[in-house]
Order: C-alpha cells, then sequence, then structure tokens
C-alpha cells in the first residue's frame, strides 16, 4: 500500500493581529530580470488579486541554471524553470527594457519535434517526448507530444469554422458535432506556420487584466505581444479526453512553440483556458528527472509576504523559514519535524505510521499542513449598521513532517529513494500552501462585505472555501501519489 501525504487542517482563530514582514534575500540581476517577468502576470494571481490561471507557475523552480547555447556568451545561457515554461535571457548584454529580453523557451517545440536546440542554428536530435500534453501523467490514453507530431502539416480549419474535430493517443482523427455547442471557432492570425488559433486562446492571448508591474497592482494587457508567451500555432487545436485528478474530462488541446493551451469547459472561470506543464515536461525530457525543485528565488524584491488588499491587510506571519529537503528550498511555510527511524522501507515506513500525523477515522499520513487565521477590524456605523473597517488579517502555516536520522547500515538505495519520496512529500504540502496564501484576501474581502454581528461567521465561510480548495488538489494530485509522494 502505498504511503500518501495527508490533506491538511484548517484552524480559524479570531484574535490579536500581529505584523510580520519576510527579509527578501538578496537576487542577482538575472534573478531579478526573471522574477519581474514572473510577477507581471503571476503575482496578482498568487496574492489573490485575480482569479485566473497561471503563467508561469507559483514559483520558480529551482536556482537559475546555466545552459549550452551557441550564441550566448562563453556559450552558455541562463534559464530559469517554471511548471509552465522556461525563462531564459540569452543576450545579456542586450536591450533589458525590451519584452524579448527575458523570452520564454520554444520547449513545446523541442517536445513535439524531438530537436532540442542548442543555438539559433544547431539542435540536438532526440524523439519527440511521450509524455502526455495535458491532464493527468498517468493516464494510458490521452494524447502525448509525439502525438502532435504527425499532426503539424495537417491543413488549417477555415477561418470561422466551429471546431469539432477530435485526435486520440494513437493521433486519429475524428469530429464529433455534439462539440459544436461550445462555440469555438477557428481564427486565421496570419500566422506564419498556417494553422488558426481557437478563438478561446486567441481570446486569451489577447486578453487585459490585472498585472504586477513597478511595484503596483495595475489592469493592463497580459502580452504586450499576443505571440510572446505562446509563439505561434504549430498544430490546429483538437478536442481529445484525457483524466483530470482521475476524472474523465473533455479538453480542448493546441500545441504552439512556447506553450500548450488547454480549454476545459466544465472549469471555473478564470482557469477555463490553462496553460499546460510544459516546463515540467521538458527539464523532465531533457535531463531524465521527473520532477523539478520548488523555489521561490524568483519573486522581485518587492514583493514581501504583507500583501496590501483592497478590502484590508493581510500578512503570513510568522515569516517562513526556508526548508531545504534533499536538493530542493521551499519558502512557502514553517516545516516542523517528527523523527523517524529506520534501516529499511519497512521500517521507515512503521515509523511514520507511528509517530506522523493521523486523520480523522486514524488514518495514517505522512505529511500534514495547517494552517491558522487570526483577524480584527475597528468599527464603523452608517445608517445604523456596524460594518468593519481597517480590516486586519494574520495568518500562519505549519508543515508537518518526517525526518529520518540516517542510521550506518541503511539498505543500499534507501537513501535515494527517501530524498525522491520526501522531495515529492514536500512538493506537495507546498502546494497546499501556497492555495492558502492565494486565496488569504478572501477572508479580508468577506469580513469588509458583511456587518459586524456577521463578520466572524463570513470569515469562518472564506476559510471554508479555502478548506474546499485544499480538498480539490488533494482529489486531483490523490494526496500527492501524482506528484511522486508516494512510499512503496
Amino acid at each position: 500500500m502505498g504511503w500518501f501525504a495527508r490533506s491538511f487542517a484548517l484552524v480559524a482563530v479570531a484574535g490579536l493581529w500581529i505584523v510580520g514582514i519576510m527579509p527578501v534575500a538578496a537576487a542577482s540581476n538575472t534573478e531579478t530580470h526573471f522574477g519581474d517577468t514572473w510577477a507581471h502576470d503571476d503575482q496578482p494571481v498568487a496574492a489573490g488579486q485575480v482569479n485566473r490561471t497561471w503563467m508561469w507557475g507559483p514559483s520558480a523552480e529551482g536556482a537559475p541554471l546555466s545552459e549550452s547555447y551557441a550564441q550566448s556568451p562563453n556559450n552558455q545561457r541562463e534559464v530559469q524553470y517554471f511548471d509552465k515554461t522556461r525563462m531564459e535571457i540569452t543576450h545579456p548584454n542586450g536591450d533589458a527594457s525590451s519584452i524579448w529580453y527575458v523570452t520564454n523557451g520554444l520547449l513545446a517545440k523541442e517536445l513535439i519535434t524531438g530537436q532540442m536546440q542548442t543555438g539559433d542554428n544547431t539542435f540536438e536530435t532526440r524523439q519527440p517526448a511521450r509524455i502526455n500534453v495535458a491532464g493527468d501523467a498517468g493516464d494510458p490514453n490521452g494524447p502525448t507530444y509525439a502525438t502532435f507530431n504527425a499532426l503539424m502539416n495537417a491543413g488549417a480549419t477555415p477561418n470561422g469554422w466551429t471546431i469539432i474535430q477530435t485526435v486520440n493517443r494513437s493521433g486519429n482523427i475524428g469530429s464529433d458535432q455534439n462539440l459544436g455547442s461550445f462555440g469555438v471557432t477557428a481564427v486565421d492570425v496570419g500566422s506564419p506556420t498556417k494553422h488558426t488559433v481557437a478563438s478561446v486562446f486567441w481570446g486569451f492571448m489577447n486578453s487585459s487584466g490585472t498585472v504586477y508591474q513597478n511595484g503596483n497592482y495595475v489592469a493592463s494587457k497580459l502580452f504586450d505581444n499576443p505571440f510572446y508567451a505562446t509563439g505561434y500555432p504549430l498544430t490546429e487545436p483538437y478536442w481529445t479526453n484525457v483524466l483530470v485528478g482521475g476524472v474523465q474530462k473533455q479538453v480542448l488541446v493546441q500545441v504552439f512553440e512556447r506553450r500548450v493551451l488547454t480549454y476545459t469547459p466544465s472549469n471555473p472561470d478564470g482557469w477555463k483556458v490553462e496553460a499546460g506543464n510544459v516546463g515540467q515536461h521538458y527539464y523532465q525530457w531533457r535531463y531524465g528527472k521527473p520532477a523539478l525543485p520548488q523555489s521561490t528565488v524568483s519573486n522581485p524584491s518587492e514583493v514581501q509576504n504583507v500583501a496590501s488588499h483592497s478590502n484590508g491587510n493581510v500578512v503570513q506571519d510568522p515569516a517562513p523559514t526556508p526548508a531545504t529537503i534533499g536538493s530542493l528550498t521551499f519558502q512557502h511555510a514553517t516545516f516542523q519535524y517528527y523523527e523517524v527511524h529506520g534501516s529499511t522501507a519497512d521500517e521507515l515506513r512503521a515509523g511514520m505510521a507511528q509517530a506522523g500525523p493521523h486523520g480523522s477515522g486514524g488514518a495514517e499520513f505522512a505529511a500534514n499542513t495547517s494552517w491558522q487565521f487570526h483577524w480584527s477590524w475597528n468599527q464603523s456605523t452608517s445608517g445604523g449598521v456596524c460594518h468593519p473597517t481597517n480590516v486586519q488579517i494574520t495568518y500562519s502555516i505549519t508543515i508537518e513532517f518526517p525526518h529520518w536520522a540516517l542510521p550506518a547500515d541503511a539498505a543500499p538505495g534507501l537513501v535515494d529513494r527517501w530524498t525522491a519520496f520526501t522531495q515529492s512529500l514536500a512538493t506537495h504540502e507546498d502546494g497546499h500552501a501556497v492555495r492558502v496564501i492565494q486565496n488569504a484576501g478572501t477572508v479580508a474581502d468577506a469580513i469588509s462585505a458583511a456587518s459586524c454581528a456577521n463578520a466572524s461567521a463570513a470569515a469562518q465561510a472564506a476559510l471554508n472555501s479555502i478548506q474546499q480548495i485544499n480538498d480539490q488538489y488533494d482529489i486531483d494530485t490523490n494526496h500527492g501519489a501524482t506528484q511522486g509522494a508516494v512510499w512503496p
């Protein structure tokens, strides 16, 4: 039986408000450029200022790396991996004010063609990636990047036609008239690749919303150039059936040079169009590693864990202390460790069962994320009704996590297995913490919108919604199993 991460407990406490600010480590010039690029679209999502899909991901995946590239200084360019993509600075002496100073790689093109780019006109030939483009990684029926390789030369759907084309894992094309009910049409955008773009994707690529720039949240275009994030389309859009958190869903998929975009009609608003996890997939394909390091090193220097929310001040306090698990660093929560002893896999399993967190009904888990919220407010009476003002929210996040005191007689290979397991386990728990951080501002919103008499109940309802979001995350990841957090 596998050993899984546990969904977390939630504790809401009304009480004293304490201000705390997390010091931000100094970043290199490269990290600053990457961080500012990330912040433009994704800092508003992370801060709960807007409800929409990630374009890069909740955080950067480890420290910036140097990768071979013929036209960069010393044949090396600085890159930064994210869930959704890879940022690059190919010409560090170029115009830093240009949107193209930091580019996002042609990763989807490399994955679909098998041609890994090592310079402007040089490539290393590999096989197209047999990695699912969307949905659960273990879905045996979902299309892969290799599936779309043969579809690059398919003719374009006529402009304005409703998209009803389907594709399966084998690359077989079909059609389903029922898909016309979604009203998605083909748009001729004049692409040099001769492919159209699905109307839902073209609308997203040209959309505006809350972005973060020059230290402020402002309304602007998500992308100054609609092709900046995606590149040109490499295929036509196709409907397909994939497993998402173990649930079969109808999803529209289109492969672009830099991204894979998906449209899931059953998703909530803000999340119907999403960017696929191309960064994760590419890293796995290029380096043969199943997961990316988790880190927040790319956060821009202006971003702290004090969020000036439209309806109050929202603070994470105490500030988390960065935790290193194997080779990965996590900075969204405070880790509290319980000791595990043993020299074999079975002994470690027994140790976690004995000392680890337990759920309702005695269920045993390897890790647990919990949090506490505190709130306070002043009062203002208008029209005879008392309303909260100057709402102050402070919250803390704690991850209960196993620590193994390595014995001298550990079984061969056990250390590597434990490292891989705990890194995946921490990645899953960190995902819970990120979801709390993203939605913490909704508690301030709920209080501000309520009367004084109903404010605490409104706050609790907001916390219940945060719980539901994280419960769904557990469902989607099978308590971390799809992320590798399984002890055999």
